[in-house]
């Protein structure tokens, strides 16, 4: 099948969305499409993406740029000259009609998660659309409405039940189109479970964004109740880094900084343990909104992929794939001393540590390998 995928991500950048869906048309990719992903253009040269994202079945990438064609253009510039002009949605409405449609001639199936860009679908096209987030303003409700209702609409993923409820109340006339897939993630094949809890517990870790609500200073908590510990943190943008470490940052944190997507293996071999300290509330990119109820982080998956024990905020979206004693350590989010507690429990407990571990894997494999996730998809259609 020839599948044509539009995302609003970068290539390459920093977002977690990138990584999703390069990983999502690797997925599709190995599973025989022919795939085409149409991005923005980002930092480095075509031919890096596949090496930064470690993507190993070829599919084609098609970056665009809208602040450079048409009436599209003409509005960027206004919003940059007029920061005041609320332009929205506009310009990618415009491109997409413009120089997106006559791309999709060939698709069998157009795959989104750029609400922006759909509306340029002629009307027969076949399409799933996946929503991490619920629409955001009058406009985007309007769209995905008129959208979903399409009988060209194969389905209109969401990444968590608590997603599907908010999306069936939202439009309830739709309910039979709602997907639910949770995040996934990588098999990385890493070394033996049992041979890594054999060694001394000491590197703890954390990867990803350092935005409001990730829980950075419970980890700064905990690296000063638990000074013979060391934890790394491997992500967030070098003005962010710093401005932790000017806040007083304890020397047993060390901050990697973001690190291409292939380069994560060897932080997740050092690691002993893993957190996952949300908040009640938490912000995405420009520390805005709050994705809190209804989330499905990677981090997660990423973490059960490694066979790591997992010690996670006690959150009930979390709680549709994680377990309290099971597969993870569920905690009070914004409590430091029960973090605190639960790594000095692994820290003297191997057999729970290896207990965990061992079952995140197994629900890992089960159920979360982003082919897993690919096949659940497409076998609607």
């Amino acid at each position: 099948m020839r599948i044509h995928y539009l995302s609003r991500s970068t290539l390459i950048s920093d977002s977690a969305n990138a990584v999703h869906v390069m990983k999502m048309c690797n997925a599709m990719a190995s599973l025989g499409h022919d795939v085409t992903l149409h991005g923005y253009k980002g930092e480095g040269k075509p031919q890096d993406i596949p090496l930064y994202y470690d993507t190993k079945h070829p599919f084609s990438i098609h970056l665009h740029d809208e602040h450079k064609s048409g009436l599209s253009k003409h509005l960027w510039s206004l919003r940059a000259a007029l920061p005041f002009v609320k332009v929205g949605g506009l310009p990618s409405l415009l491109y997409a009609w413009k120089s997106l449609r006559p791309l999709l001639k060939d698709a069998d199936l157009v795959f989104s998660r750029n609400i922006y860009w759909m509306p340029a679908l002629p009307k027969d096209q076949g399409f799933i659309f996946e929503s991490h987030t619920p629409p955001q303003n009058t406009l985007q409700k309007w769209i995905e409405g008129r959208l979903y209702r399409r009988a060209s609409c194969r389905g209109v993923v969401v990444i968590s039940d608590k997603m599907r409820e908010i999306y069936e109340t939202l439009f309830p006339d739709c309910k039979e189109k709602f997907i639910v897939a949770h995040d996934g993630a990588d098999d990385p094949h890493p070394e033996n479970t049992e041979e890594r809890h054999a060694r001394p517990f000491k590197n703890i870790g954390y990867v990803g964004q350092l935005y409001k609500g990730r829980g950075i200073e419970i980890i700064m908590d905990c690296a000063k109740a638990l000074p013979d510990l060391s934890f790394h943190i491997v992500g967030g943008r070098p003005e962010m880094i710093e401005n932790y470490k000017q806040d007083g940052a304890p020397q047993n944190i060390i901050f990697h900084g973001h690190q291409p997507h292939a380069k994560l293996p060897e932080f997740y071999n050092s690691f002993d343990c893993v957190l996952a300290p949300y908040q009640r509330k938490v912000s995405v990119a420009g520390d805005a909104g709050d994705t809190s109820t209804f989330m499905s982080p990677l981090k997660i998956f990423e973490y059960m992929s490694w066979g790591l024990p997992i010690i996670c905020s006690d959150m009930p979206v979390l709680r549709e794939v994680l377990q309290g004693g099971e597969n993870a350590l569920m905690v009070e989010p914004d409590c430091s001393e029960e973090w605190t507690r639960a790594l000095t429990k692994l820290e003297q407990d191997k057999a729970t540590r290896l207990n965990i571990s061992q079952n995140a894997k197994a629900d890992f494999m089960a159920h979360y390998t982003w082919q897993k996730r690919a096949r659940k998809i497409l076998g609607r259609i």
